[in-house]
């Protein structure tokens, strides 16, 4: 682009919504958030300086023999990150810079591992109204693991032929239904073991309460219905072989 339209061009400048989660909502604010200047804060080109300077100590990595063993545990018992250095970074380099004062409309998908909830940072609703929602700014929207079940709340119609879900009312609908969809271990013995064991015998949740939920809130609404393009990929566990659920085959 800068080839095109000069050094100045910037990702923003070409994009009315940028989306990105884990890494990519780190890049998502790089590229929308404003300098004194009122333009972008990094071009495209600056940001692998940016991870090459930064990048080994916002994800630091175990060297050790053990270095496998201590990463799957992580991955179940809490972050795999503590995320201390970005934090201070982020506050360095954006100081009290908020969503609103973006340069283009983001979107940044995240999950609260405290509250196994999702969370999603989004400009839109600023800026469009209470009625703006994510299925009217995508023309697909994907996720996997418990992101299938947020794409389809975010994706299937209401009576109205709205989407049956705003991005703010996920919160409340796993705090009130999270612990029955992923209940917990109580056992006080070797809790952490417990999880691993499941992880590697079988799902690690059932899936009955969710499955009546679904059937609940969504009826007989099948890929067809929704309001824009859905892919959800999932893996078969019983036939140990990968699952797409896409609107594209429905449709066409």
């Amino acid at each position: 682009m800068q080839k095109i339209d000069g050094p100045e061009a910037r990702i923003a400048d070409y994009f009315d919504v940028i989306a990105g989660t884990s890494t990519g909502g780190l890049l998502t604010t790089m590229l929308t958030a404003p300098n004194e200047n009122k333009r972008p804060m990094y071009a495209a080109k600056d940001i692998k300086a940016f991870y090459f300077d930064n990048g080994p100590k916002i994800f630091p990595q175990d060297r050790s023999p053990f270095a496998q063993a201590t990463k799957l545990i992580k991955a179940i018992i809490g972050p795999k990150y503590d995320g201390k250095y970005l934090h201070g970074l982020l506050k360095e380099k954006l100081g009290n810079t908020q969503l609103r004062h973006t340069l283009t409309n983001l979107v940044i998908p995240t999950f609260d591992i405290k509250q196994l909830q999702p969370a999603i940072f989004s400009s839109n609703e600023k800026l469009d109204g209470e009625d703006a929602r994510i299925a009217d700014y995508f023309d697909v929207i994907s996720g996997t693991s418990t992101g299938g079940l947020v794409t389809a709340m975010l994706a299937a119609p209401d009576e109205s032929n709205r989407p049956v879900f705003a991005a703010k009312d996920i919160k409340d609908f796993y705090l009130n239904h999270c612990p029955h969809i992923f209940p917990q271990s109580s056992s006080p013995v070797f809790p952490y073991l417990i999880k691993i064991i499941k992880a590697l015998a079988g799902p690690k949740y059932d899936g009955k309460y969710l499955h009546n939920l679904v059937k609940e809130k969504l009826g007989h609404t099948k890929l067809e219905k929704t309001l824009t393009n859905v892919v959800i990929p999932t893996f078969d566990i019983k036939t140990l072989q990968p699952t797409i659920f896409s609107s594209y085959e429905s449709n066409f």
